[in-house]
């Protein structure tokens, strides 16, 4: 114990308990654990005497945004390039995208009428945006291993970015899973919602053009009490599963365990998840408000808070332990 009031380094409002062994400043009860631990969150995770400090009982926004950013801090260069990476490999798939739905729309030109024209576009954005999906979560399972292994002290191997292409598999029947669970019904609910605010509105759909009629007068009223009555679900089914490809990629389960995980990580914690989400927001775009110079960083950033909670929300879970790749 120390006396005469000094407060903690990281959290400035609370008494300090202890000072770090490593770099001698003073840390608080949940920097150092309780007390069991001599070195503060910052020095251990650059020492590796700790992989991650924080657990699902004992974690803090203020704890998680000092570790990330110490670690950030540290290997902020690599991190940018990886997500550039990323970013790239995103701008491929995009313009993947918007080719194969161009041909698919001249392919059946004129012949296929109105519905055709509809049915076409959609089947072409769901089969390009699969794809796509495919393409980039190779990249995004190898950047959160590159991350991971930064937030447990570790340096950051651009190296790293395709080594999880083994689990592409996986990740392939876990996007499958994703779309069965949550993207189908909502794109069905979508189609319901449209259906109702045509009857409501006297707005047929059979023209195209008559769509944006669909928002105007009881047809936006509709449509609003429709996507407010989703929401929790929306809520509860999809926050746990950005946790999902994450478990995949730490935990080396199969894409329905890896779902299954995902839950259990999240249980109790939903509106932790939001908080971090927002203010994941607001970090993108304060590097966009920096003449979009720091939006790079500002992602890799972003992407460090939210492996760090999600390696706290881990921890403590019950889950098995983490298989090394």
């Amino acid at each position: 114990m120390i006396g005469g009031g000094a407060k903690c380094a990281v959290h400035v409002d609370r008494i300090a308990t202890r000072t770090c062994a490593r770099c001698g400043n003073f840390t608080c009860d949940e920097c150092n654990l309780g007390g069991s631990e001599t070195q503060c969150p910052a020095c251990r995770a650059i020492s590796g005497s700790d992989a991650w400090p924080f657990s699902r009982d004992a974690y803090s926004f203020d704890g998680i945004w000092t570790q990330a950013l110490e670690r950030f801090k540290a290997e902020w260069i690599m991190l940018s390039v990886s997500v550039l990476i990323l970013m790239a490999v995103g701008m491929v798939a995009g313009i993947f995208n918007s080719i194969f739905q161009t041909v698919a729309r001249l392919a059946i030109g004129e012949r296929g009428g109105t519905m055709g024209i509809i049915w076409v576009t959609v089947v072409s954005t769901l089969m390009s945006q699969l794809v796509s999906m495919i393409i980039q979560g190779t990249f995004t399972m190898g950047l959160f291993r590159i991350i991971i292994d930064v937030l447990q002290g570790k340096k950051a191997d651009v190296g790293r970015i395709l080594t999880q292409l083994p689990k592409l598999p996986r990740y392939i029947v876990q996007t499958f899973l994703f779309f069965v669970m949550i993207g189908l019904p909502m794109l069905l609910y979508v189609v319901l919602l449209g259906v109702v605010a045509s009857v409501v509105t006297g707005v047929g759909l059979s023209d195209p053009s008559n769509f944006a009629r669909l928002f105007k007068g009881a047809g936006i009223g509709v449509l609003v009490i429709g996507f407010l009555a989703a929401l929790p679900i929306i809520y509860y089914f999809t926050l746990p599963l950005m946790f999902a490809t994450m478990e995949l990629v730490y935990g080396d389960s199969p894409p329905v365990e890896s779902i299954r995980r995902a839950f259990v990580i999240a249980r109790g914690h939903r509106w932790s998840i939001i908080g971090f989400g927002l203010i994941s927001l607001l970090v993108v775009l304060v590097g966009l408000l920096a003449c979009c110079v720091g939006i790079i960083p500002a992602v890799a950033l972003v992407y460090m808070l939210l492996v760090g909670l999600y390696l706290s929300l881990r921890n403590g879970s019950g889950l098995p332990p983490p298989v090394e790749s």
